[in-house]
């Protein structure tokens, strides 16, 4: 993509204020006369300006698709907690107020990502086609499975725990007395966990009130929408992932019948180095 082409594209990323007075983050790239509207989700705390930094330009030349570039709050420039719910919630009233022309909708999420954009796709009932790229399908297996993998400290720089406290939190998450809501309050682990300090990312300072809203009971998981959505979404896989496990995914997908693709050039979560490849794969087909 050429410079000025990215420049624009970020540029175009704007703060909106959310009906509790926090912000979101959306940007947008308007054709003269368009055919669909793409929604572009980063994963979870992320910031969807990675993703616009490898767009190709050839997308953009076609001029028949209406970008939207979305960071929820505590995403990108947003302010705010991020909660799944919330986020999905703030671009429905964005989308109300800003997209008044009535288009299809096709949308692209990654990870964490793929949870919000799952639930504004229910919501709106018009998208045509969704394209998840490495899905978390449930918060809580993620963290089980970076811990039964002895790789603990995926979850603990995610959080940003201080290496001094890693310890202790991988004590608390080496057995399953955490993974049901029932448990987590029966155990006070909300209170436990919210005792750790020296938590870098501002998003998990009071660690237990941020795990019970994303990890342990967010309003829903991405595995139980699957039903609502099953009709147009594929999802696409590295080779490896050490943030969730493949086998969980293909087993929901061919559960619920969804098209599964594994990209053979991708090594990792975050698909280092092949998302060009990515958006002709998916993008470039419509």
């Amino acid at each position: 993509m050429q410079f000025s082409l990215e420049s624009q594209l970020e540029e175009s990323l704007q703060i909106f204020s959310a009906s509790d007075g926090e912000t979101i983050e959306v940007g947008q790239w308007r054709p003269i006369s368009p055919e669909r509207y793409i929604l572009i989700c980063p994963c979870g705390l992320g910031d969807v300006r990675t993703y616009i930094k490898t767009l190709p330009e050839s997308l953009f030349e076609r001029g028949d698709s209406h970008f939207i570039f979305y960071n929820p709050r505590g995403h990108g420039k947003a302010r705010g907690r991020f909660a799944f719910d919330l986020a999905s919630g703030d671009f429905l009233n964005w989308r109300q107020a800003h997209l008044p022309k009535e288009l299809p909708f096709y949308g692209l999420g990654h990870s964490g990502g793929c949870i919000y954009l799952a639930n504004i796709a229910k919501a709106l009932g018009t998208f045509e086609r969704l394209f998840f790229f490495a899905p978390i399908l449930n918060t809580c297996e993620f963290v089980r499975f970076v811990y039964r993998s002895q790789k603990p400290w995926i979850f603990t720089n995610f959080v940003g725990l201080p290496l001094e406290r890693e310890s202790k939190l991988n004590e608390f998450f080496a057995s399953d007395h955490w993974c049901d809501s029932e448990s987590w309050v029966k155990n006070g682990c909300r209170d436990y966990l919210n005792q750790f300090e020296g938590i870098s990312n501002p998003q998990f300072s009071l660690l237990g009130r941020a795990l019970t809203d994303i990890v342990v009971a967010p309003a829903f998981q991405l595995e139980d929408l699957l039903v609502f959505i099953r009709d147009y979404v594929e999802i696409y896989q590295p080779n490896e992932d050490e943030w969730f496990p493949i086998d969980y995914t293909k087993e929901l997908a061919q559960r619920n019948h969804i098209p599964i693709h594994q990209i053979a050039t991708a090594s990792d979560h975050f698909f280092r180095g092949v998302w060009p490849q990515i958006w002709k794969q998916t993008l470039g087909s419509l």
